[in-house]
C-alpha cells in the first residue's frame, strides 16, 4: 500500500481525534454520549483499515527492503508501536455509550490520552517512516 493511502487515513483518523477531543471538552458530553461513541466507532473503523494495511504490507515490505537503514527504522518502529490495535480495543469495549454516561470525565481525560498518543505516532510515522518508503 502507498504512503499517499496510508496518509489519507491519518487524515481522517485526525479528523476524528478532533470531533472526539472537542466533545470531551464539552459539559453536556453524559447526555451527548451516543454522539461520542459514534465518532468512536467510526474512528475503530478507520483504525483497523489502516493498521491492518500496515502490519501485514507496510511494514514487512520496509523491513525486507535491501537498505539496512530502512529495515531497522522500520524493525523500530513496529516494536515501539505495537500494542496500539489491542490499547484502542480496549478503550472501545470499555467505553460504551452507557459508560460514557455514567462517568464522561474519566472517558474525556483517557481518551485525551489515547488521542495523543495515536497523534504522536501518526506524526513520527509521517516525519521519519513514511520519506523512507518514497525514497
Amino acid at each position: 500500500m502507498a504512503t499517499t493511502a496510508l496518509e489519507s487515513h491519518h487524515g481522517k483518523l485526525r479528523v476524528f481525534a478532533g470531533q472526539l477531543l472537542a466533545m470531551t471538552k464539552q459539559p453536556d458530553l453524559a447526555r451527548n454520549s451516543g454522539a461520542a461513541r459514534e465518532v468512536l466507532n467510526k474512528m475503530a473503523g478507520t483504525l483497523s483499515v489502516h493498521l491492518a494495511a500496515e502490519d501485514q504490507s507496510f511494514y514487512p515490505r520496509l523491513i525486507a527492503d535491501k537498505r539496512r537503514e530502512v529495515s531497522d527504522v522500520a524493525k523500530r518502529f513496529q516494536q515501539e508501536m505495537g500494542g496500539l490495535k489491542e490499547t484502542f480495543a480496549l478503550h472501545l469495549k470499555q467505553w460504551t455509550g452507557d459508560a460514557i454516561s455514567a462517568n464522561a470525565p474519566a472517558f474525556a481525560r483517557e481518551t485525551t490520552q489515547l488521542l495523543q498518543t495515536i497523534g504522536a505516532r501518526m506524526d513520527r510515522e509521517e516525519r521519519d517512516l513514511y520519506p523512507l518508503d518514497k525514497a
